[in-house]
This record gives C-alpha cells, structure tokens and sequence, in this order.
C-alpha cells in the first residue's frame, strides 16, 4: 500500500534528495523549503532510511489540516483518532 512520506533535508539540498529517492524507485516526488515529499510502499520508505544520504528523516504525516489559531489547531489535533 502506498502512502505520503516526507523526507526532510537541508536547504539546498532537496533536489539531491529528490533524486535519491528516484534512484531508490519512490513515485510522485515533489521538492519543498527543506522537504521532499514522495509516495511509495513501506519497502521504499525503509530503504530510503538505509541509503539516502542527504535525508535528515523520513515523516508519515497522520492528519492535514488548517488552522489560523491555536483555538483551530487544537480542534483539530481533538479531532484526529489517536487509537490507530
């Protein structure tokens, strides 16, 4: 099953990181401020771990959502089901 992971990085280095995440196989790569963001299975993700050499850490995001105050993010990080 594939799903979103964020590879962070340093500034600067996104687009190395892009590509070795390419070269690993990982799909539908979009660079960001100091982020990479990608899709693939969870044997990517672990391989990404093992050879990414400009990767700081790898992320599952586990909720989205927007909030203008901390009344907002509080409903929100309320909202999410933490027993999964």
């Amino acid at each position: 099953m594939h799903k979103q992971w964020i590879a962070k990085t340093l500034y600067g280095f996104e687009e190395l990181l892009a590509e070795e995440l390419r070269n690993i196989g990982a799909e539908k790569i979009v660079t960001a401020n100091r982020a990479v963001h990608f899709e693939e299975d969870m044997t990517v993700m672990y391989r990404a771990n093992l050879v990414c050499r400009t990767a700081l850490k790898i992320l599952l995001p586990i909720e989205q959502f927007k909030a203008r105050n901390e009344k907002e993010l509080y409903e929100g990080i309320y909202r999410i089901d933490w027993s999964e």
